[in-house]
């Protein structure tokens, strides 16, 4: 964005499931915590050079055997997590 004064967007990242990776390995279980928390930390780093964030998936997908399964905004329910409070108070400062 600085240097070519076009947006960036920044696009399905973060993820606190667990289980073995499309690489192949198993991955550390990450709590609801924690997936916020780096979500927050990756947020601010980023601001003055990216317009926006898109989380994917914006519900969990627990039948999914990928990232997808536990990385939404809200649970397969519809309830918010605590991932939604972070892209709430992105909302705000931009």
């Amino acid at each position: 964005m600085d240097h070519y004064d076009k947006p960036v967007v920044v696009q399905e990242f973060g993820w606190y499931g667990g289980g073995a990776s499309r690489f192949l390995c198993e991955l550390p279980f990450r709590s609801e915590k924690e997936h916020a928390d780096y979500t927050r930390k990756l947020m601010d780093a980023l601001i003055p050079h990216v317009n926006d964030f898109i989380n994917w998936p914006t519900f969990d997908m627990p039948k999914a055997n990928d990232i997808s399964n536990h990385g939404g905004i809200f649970t397969h329910e519809g309830k918010r997590k605590e991932l939604a409070k972070v892209y709430e108070e992105l909302g705000a400062k931009v």
